[in-house]
């Protein structure tokens, strides 16, 4: 017993992050890039929206904008935004987390009681998660003025989960703000957008090169639609598909068609669609909606995956 307990601890002490390394999570935050939109979301501080959404930009900078939101509620050690430009802007009144302090290493650690995190990014968030949510929004913050709810990447919240979370937002809460992010407003249920704020980072460019993840899929969407061959032998490995390559699938592909829309043939992928008929890219677009509820619903990952390519190849012309 002793030595199931020594390791519980050896596991747990892995686990807790250098404060070094958890302040990373600020560093694309706080990034030159974003100093205009840093600004308006200090701005937003002094009279906070009970939700806010954040879309756009890349997912490193969704997820670090929540964590810079959270900690500036949470720092008691707040400074002038302008040092943080460099600037000496008397007019500027805006605050902004230190992102020093042990309050503000907490936030970015995951181990401050009024920083709550729910992480969307590689499962669903469960409808479990929201109802114990809800206990803990009628409770007083613990150490802070304001308790900061994060939901990241909150498309991958479950129709169940969606609707609890609406009965929570029904009943404010004047010292809790809750902070949604998402790559697009449009994957989350129009009643959640409506209950709060949305500010976009800058979007990506769409003409920027792939990463090695979304490189090896291209090149498999390609051979795919093609020929018809390969795919669904890589899909079907066991847990491959997860609700997070998914949304990567699904992000090529409607980038692709983007770019075939447009006439702009970025990649092998775009060039596949530029001969689809007007109709059906709306048809291809159906699809992908399609495949996002079936995503919110968290059916099977690997029969929405091939459901959807097996649909799209089906629109493609064929000699």
């Amino acid at each position: 017993m002793a030595s199931v307990k020594a390791d519980k601890a050896e596991k747990a002490n892995e686990e807790i992050l250098s404060p070094e390394e958890a302040r990373k999570i600020y560093d694309a935050a706080c990034a030159v890039e974003c100093d205009a939109f840093r600004e308006k979301i200090s701005r937003l501080r002094n009279n906070p929206s009970q939700l806010l959404h954040i879309e756009g930009g890349s997912l490193e900078q969704r997820i670090s904008f929540a964590h810079y939101w959270a900690a500036s509620h949470i720092c008691q050690n707040l400074k002038p935004f302008s040092e943080s430009t460099g600037q000496n802007d008397s007019k500027n009144s805006d605050l902004m987390p230190c992102l020093e302090c042990p309050d503000c290493y907490k936030v970015a650690a995951h181990m401050h009681a009024d920083a709550c995190f729910y992480d969307g990014q590689e499962e669903s968030i469960k409808v479990q998660s929201m109802r114990d949510l809800k206990v803990l929004v009628g409770e007083e913050p613990r150490f802070a003025p304001k308790r900061v709810v994060s939901l990241l990447e909150a498309q991958s919240l479950t129709i169940e989960s969606a609707n609890t979370l609406l009965k929570i937002l029904e009943e404010p809460s004047a010292h809790t703000l809750f902070i949604f992010t998402t790559p697009q407003r449009e994957r989350l249920l129009p009643t959640l957008i409506s209950r709060g704020f949305v500010l976009t980072l800058p979007w990506q460019d769409p003409a920027r090169e792939l990463n090695e993840l979304e490189k090896e899929w291209e090149s498999c969407l390609v051979e795919f639609f093609r020929s018809g061959a390969g795919l669904f032998a890589k899909t079907a490995q066991k847990g491959v598909m997860d609700a997070q390559l998914l949304q990567c699938i699904m992000l090529i592909i409607q980038k692709s068609l983007s770019h075939a829309l447009s006439g702009r043939e970025l990649g092998a992928l775009s060039k596949i669609w530029v001969n689809l008929p007007p109709h059906a890219f709306a048809q291809a677009d159906d699809i992908l909606i399609s495949a996002q509820e079936a995503l919110q619903f968290q059916t099977n990952t690997t029969y929405i995956a091939e459901r959807m390519l097996s649909e799209l190849f089906n629109l493609l012309p064929r000699r």
